[in-house]
């Protein structure tokens, strides 16, 4: 019994802490390709990005060479993101690398935190 009590504990320990353990962050230059929302039952937010190698041929789905998540309470960004999306604008995104993200908070374990036009 005592096992399990310390089982489920550390389980929801675990599942408590997705998103918030942080490995790194950075930026990258690219262009917004797309963005949606996923999951049938858990929404989660993709972000499609072009940078300056794509693979493939455009329209195939390997030419888009980054998919990255957002947060979904993040609604100032995602309209952010939403607006630049397919406008052939190149921004600096900078984001984050999570640990232990769970399917029904992250697309990815790459996080968008911001963005801004590269003028």
């Amino acid at each position: 019994m005592r096992k399990i009590s310390i089982g489920i504990i550390l389980l929801v320990i675990a599942l408590a802490s997705s998103g918030c353990i942080e490995t790194g962050k950075g930026q990258a230059k690219d262009q917004i390709h797309s963005i949606e929302e996923d999951g049938l039952i858990w929404k989660t937010w993709s972000v499609w990005l072009v940078n300056d190698h794509p693979t493939g041929t455009p329209g195939s789905d390997n030419y888009y060479s980054a998919i990255y998540s957002v947060e979904k309470n993040n609604t100032q960004l995602i309209e952010k993101l939403q607006a630049a999306a397919g406008t052939n604008q190149t921004y600096i995104i900078k984001y984050k690398n999570d640990a232990m993200v769970m399917p029904w908070d992250y697309s990815s374990g790459v996080i968008i935190t911001d963005i801004t036009p590269v003028n």
